[in-house]
């Protein structure tokens, strides 16, 4: 199964309701965070991911519509944080950040100058470059840019229908 963090707003998790649909939908879910934006994890089976993830999105966000699906959360790592989930030390993981095979970071995106990566890219490379496998099955970044190109356009469609819905 691969795991797939949906950022949510506005889903009232302590709704007993809105579990029974999340239930029905997935089966199997994880929700972190609080409201107003929490994390869902949807687990879907390999292959087919990005079809697999949209078409419960769509079911959910039909089915739930005060909730709004926002996107996949990326899981942003510091290289400390990518030492402590690997098992490895932090000058291992700063030498690692200056080969050239090593995924280009995200600069600055924390406030504080420090570079981010991309955890799927990080645990992708560690698996082919490290030889290491952190048996953890995520979403590609490719998949990832896919499902939330197939969220925004399930967002936009539900937007609509509801707009129309009210003129009529």
């Amino acid at each position: 199964m691969t795991e797939i963090p949906i950022r949510v707003l506005d889903l009232e998790i302590d709704n007993e309701a809105i579990e029974d649909v999340l239930t029905e939908t997935l089966g199997a879910f994880l929700v972190t965070g609080s409201e107003p934006v929490c994390r869902l994890s949807i687990f879907v089976e390999h292959g087919e991911v990005v079809e697999q993830a949209v078409g419960l999105v769509r079911e959910l966000q039909e089915r739930l519509p005060a909730a709004t699906f926002l996107d996949v959360d990326r899981d942003l790592v510091g290289s400390s944080q990518i030492a402590q989930r690997i098992g490895v030390s932090r000058e291992a993981v700063r030498k690692w950040t200056h080969l050239q095979s090593f995924p280009i970071g995200q600069a600055n995106l924390d406030g504080q100058g420090k570079q981010l990566w991309v955890w799927t890219q990080i645990v992708d490379w560690v698996e082919q470059y490290r030889g290491l496998d952190l048996e953890e099955a995520l979403p590609t970044l490719d998949e990832i840019t896919a499902i939330e190109f197939g969220i925004l356009t399930a967002r936009k469609q539900s937007k609509r229908e509801r707009h129309s819905s009210t003129e009529n």
